[in-house]
């Protein structure tokens, strides 16, 4: 039987995503993973076969003793599938360390998007966004700093 997990992250209907992954895998044994402190509705309770809880409510650079116990947590598990509910750097980074046989998250229209997430792509494809933001910013202050803006003589005259 093949193992889906879903990973709860806020911003997002978590029943709109295992509704996507229900009829997805209609067969798969589906496993929520949530925060401690997240009250799951009968619906979402009805939709996964099993709720997993992690350890913190949220994960940050303070926390990486707790975020390796998370990837322990979810290594041991062995999941065929691993789902994130949105495409973001840090759940791409989870999920390429979850051990998955395949690893995916639910677009907005519901279809399951497969992703191929290494580490060190998504912080290359991280830093590549960065610094193209960067350069574009740039561009944008060069031109309203440095470009001269001509008007008409009406806006010249005052009020």
């Amino acid at each position: 039987m093949t193992r889906v997990c879903a990973f709860y992250s806020k911003g997002r209907r978590f029943l709109d995503v295992l509704r996507c992954l229900r009829a997805k895998y209609p067969a798969a044994e589906l496993i929520a993973v949530t925060p401690p402190n997240y009250k799951m509705s009968p619906d979402e309770k009805a939709e996964a076969n099993r709720v997993v809880t992690t350890e913190l409510d949220a994960y940050s650079a303070r926390t990486h003793q707790a975020f390796r116990r998370l990837v322990q947590q979810i290594r041991a598990s062995r999941y065929d599938v691993f789902v994130i509910t949105f495409d973001s750097t840090r759940l791409r980074i989870l999920a390429a360390l979850s051990g998955a046989h395949s690893c995916a998250y639910c677009s907005l229209d519901g279809k399951v998007v497969l992703i191929r997430p290494t580490v060190a792509g998504t912080l290359a494809g991280a830093a590549a966004r960065n610094l193209w933001g960067r350069l574009v910013y740039a561009w944008v202050w060069t031109v309203v700093r440095v470009a001269k803006v001509r008007g008409s003589k009406e806006s010249s005259r005052g009020c």
